[in-house]
């Protein structure tokens, strides 16, 4: 009885996980165009943090590729894309500096093409997923959906967070960029 109970959770919470998913990207793509207030201190903290997670994921990525062979290269690949589409999303978005305080608008077809990069790559999982559990072969025009494109995917997000934010800070005003005020 006991395992019947937990094939039950497990089950509501893949259903809650699949039911709400749809609502989690809009928001999470609402939430990318948004208009955000920039605080000096924060946007310097944010950058130094997004470079250590860099640091990190790629140590990470090289133990990982004693497992899956490439996983560092394809990684460095998508950290390299998403340091494109940082820099991209620092020239489309907008930083307004007013007597508030500065704020900076982010571009949403970036936003937008981000959030559809994660919902294909989370359909191939679940195609390759679903193919695999019936004991098939991989379909001819997913070869390369294996671990290694989910690292690339992380590092295009890591990478698009880390130009974001240190793009951020070079966007600031002089005056705040330096030390504590």
């Amino acid at each position: 009885m006991p395992l019947l109970i937990v094939a039950v959770v497990v089950l509501v919470v893949l259903l809650a996980w699949v039911l709400l998913l749809p609502l989690w990207l809009y928001l999470r793509f609402r939430q990318g165009k948004a208009r955000r207030r920039l605080l000096p201190w924060l946007v310097r903290l944010n950058a130094w943090f997004a470079l250590a997670s860099t640091v990190l994921y790629l140590m990470g990525m090289a133990v990982t590729g004693h497992w899956w062979p490439g996983a560092l290269t394809y990684a460095a690949i998508g950290l390299g894309a998403g340091l494109c589409t940082g820099g991209l999303g620092i020239v489309l978005g907008r930083v307004e500096h007013t007597s508030q305080g500065s704020f900076h608008t982010p571009s949403p077809w970036l936003a937008a093409v981000l959030v559809l990069l994660v919902l294909v790559r989370l359909a191939a999982g679940v195609v390759d997923a679903w193919r695999r559990i019936g004991d098939q072969q991989a379909l001819p025009w997913l070869p390369a959906f294996d671990h290694t494109t989910l690292f690339a995917l992380g590092g295009l997000l890591l990478g698009h967070g880390l130009a974001t934010a240190w793009g951020l800070r070079w966007r600031l005003p002089r005056g705040r960029r330096g030390g504590a005020r």
